[in-house]
């Protein structure tokens, strides 16, 4: 008897070929950390995160449209709560005890997204939630004076719960939202394209059922975004997860988070449906030299070792020369020791 444990996923429709050729732009909830990580570990021009993990439309929105407009932030939004300076617009990674270290890091990194969101041939998004929350009458007088009630924030930093409200986003203001600001970054770079996709991570702590409707409005506003932009592609990494692996034995200990056998399955999707068949030949070679210079050899004077690391100096050599654009720097000086 055979029998099919998962359900077969169909090809997606996706006119393009990746290759070493793009360079990916990367922004979202913590599963965007998955996807840029493994893409900077194949050695692919890749920014992730450059105002940390955001996970709402409002937040991801905010960031984008701001680096098209160049827009800088003020010293003057910073905030003091809980012996630390905060952006409430940023992730807490930004954070310090000093407010100069903290804008710092923070213009530091809207410099860098600006310049890497002019260059990258594919920005791709991946939402996590489509609550947000937004500061509320129990704000402290200076918070109300100098941002107002309504403000949505990125990062609660660990400010009472009083000062915030709850707001779970509609599809139509999610679409609006998102649809706006990928106009206003193709002002900055009009050959960029668009990758959408939604984070398989549950939220529990909304509420099962909260987590639902809250994943539900994000995905149809994507697709609507996707139906009515030629600009705009999705990757299911939701509907991998949750649909085709459909199983805790994929998730954590928490059950909210894909383990790392759920997230390179994702991840090996991405490869095989929308890479090049020449790009995807590359990138095992590629693995293959990452992985035997990370190989932390026991006898490391043997001749077997020696042949070892001649072997894979010829085919470093060899990848130079295929993708010369790549840093093969740390490899050469590895395999190429006496």
């Amino acid at each position: 008897m055979n029998l099919n444990w998962t359900i077969a996923f169909p090809k997606p429709c996706f006119p393009f070929e990746l290759s070493y050729k793009d360079h990916f732009f990367l922004m979202g909830s913590c599963f965007t950390e998955h996807i840029g990580k493994f893409l900077k570990e194949l050695k692919f021009k890749a920014i992730q995160n450059p105002a940390g993990i955001l996970f709402d439309p409002h937040s991801i929105t905010f960031h984008l449209s701001n680096w098209a407009k160049e827009s800088f932030p003020s010293s003057d939004e910073l905030f003091f709560q809980n012996e630390l300076w905060h952006h409430w617009k940023y992730h807490t990674q930004f954070s310090s005890i000093n407010s100069r270290e903290t804008y710092q890091k923070i213009y530091g990194a809207f410099h860098q997204a600006i310049l890497s969101l002019k260059q990258s041939t594919w920005l791709v998004v991946t939402l996590g939630s489509s609550y947000t929350y937004k500061l509320d009458k129990g704000i402290p007088v200076e918070h109300y004076q100098k941002f107002g009630v309504g403000y949505s924030v990125a990062n609660c930093h660990k400010c009472p719960n009083t000062w915030f409200q709850k707001y779970l986003t509609p599809i139509h203001e999610t679409y609006e939202l998102l649809n706006d600001a990928f106009n206003e970054v193709l002002k900055i770079n009009p050959k960029i394209r668009f990758l959408v996709n939604i984070s398989p991570v549950r939220h529990l702590r909304d509420g099962v059922i909260e987590n639902n409707r809250s994943k539900a409005r994000l995905l149809e506003a994507v697709h609507q975004l996707v139906e009515n932009r030629k600009d705009t592609f999705y990757l299911p990494s939701y509907e991998i997860v949750i649909d085709v692996l459909r199983d805790y034995r994929f998730f954590d200990l928490d059950k909210a988070h894909p383990n790392y056998e759920a997230t390179q399955w994702v991840l090996q999707f991405f490869i095989e449906n929308y890479f090049s068949k020449t790009c995807q030949e590359q990138i095992k070679k590629v693995q293959d030299i990452i992985t035997a210079y990370q190989h932390k050899p026991k006898n490391p004077d043997t001749v077997a070792h020696q042949q070892f690391l001649a072997s894979y100096y010829e085919k470093t050599l060899q990848m130079q020369k295929a993708l010369p654009d790549l840093d093969w720097e740390c490899e050469l000086r590895y395999f190429g020791q006496k």
